[in-house]
């Protein structure tokens, strides 16, 4: 990746967060109608109940 130096050049990159209508479409169905959480998600958040919070100064979620 290349380092940009200065804010002309900065400017001249094109910009990561514009959306064509589709992509929006796209967006705002995956809000409304989620997919169903995967089973390593699942698996993930039940490492995460695991995990002993205050260590790394992390504080339990309140889920």
């Amino acid at each position: 990746m290349e380092v940009l130096r200065n804010e002309s050049a900065w400017r001249q990159q094109p910009r990561r967060d514009e959306l064509r209508p589709c992509d929006y479409q796209a967006v705002f169905e995956a809000l409304d109608s989620p997919a169903s959480p995967t089973e390593a998600l699942r698996a993930a958040f039940r490492r995460r109940n695991e995990f002993p919070a205050g260590i790394h100064d992390i504080e339990q979620a309140d889920d």
